[in-house]
């Protein structure tokens, strides 16, 4: 029969409460095995944890993404990924622009200074708050999304 460690003593997986069962699965999920009982092993597991998770929580956050800095931009309050809104596609776009070389520097400078009679009568707005840089990852990730 299986047994598991209670912090005092080993005890058989039948007698053990739904208490112990959460604890049970939590300290399996971490993999700690600590000497501590009742809130100070609770307080280390949480410290521990926050501790961990920083390093991956920043770095998420810097990363720069193409999508996440379009619904950041409010891009996506006229374009949809596959579908179109007031703007068109980000997918159409990308099909109209595929393989053409000036494409990325052209479309960077439709996001910053806005146009219309590209793709029908509703003009989009200049982007001033949008830098050079920003542009060009919209622009890049735009032109990889397939249909």
């Amino acid at each position: 029969m299986a047994e598991f460690y209670n912090g005092v003593q080993m005890v058989p997986f039948a007698l053990r409460s739904r208490r112990t069962q959460a604890k049970r699965t939590l300290m399996e999920a971490t993999a700690l095995r600590l000497p501590f009982r009742g809130w100070l092993r609770s307080l280390m597991l949480a410290a521990a944890g926050a501790v961990l998770a920083l390093p991956a929580v920043s770095a998420i956050a810097q990363t720069p993404d193409g999508q996440g800095l379009a619904r950041k931009l409010n891009c996506m309050s006229c374009h949809a990924i596959d579908r179109t809104l007031l703007g068109p596609s980000f997918a159409e776009i990308a099909v109209r622009y595929e393989g053409k070389p000036e494409a990325r520097d052209a479309l960077a400078r439709k996001i910053q200074t806005g146009g219309s009679g590209a793709w029908g009568s509703v003009p989009m707005p200049a982007n001033t708050q949008v830098d050079d840089e920003q542009a060009h990852l919209l622009v890049d990730w735009i032109l990889q999304i397939r249909r």
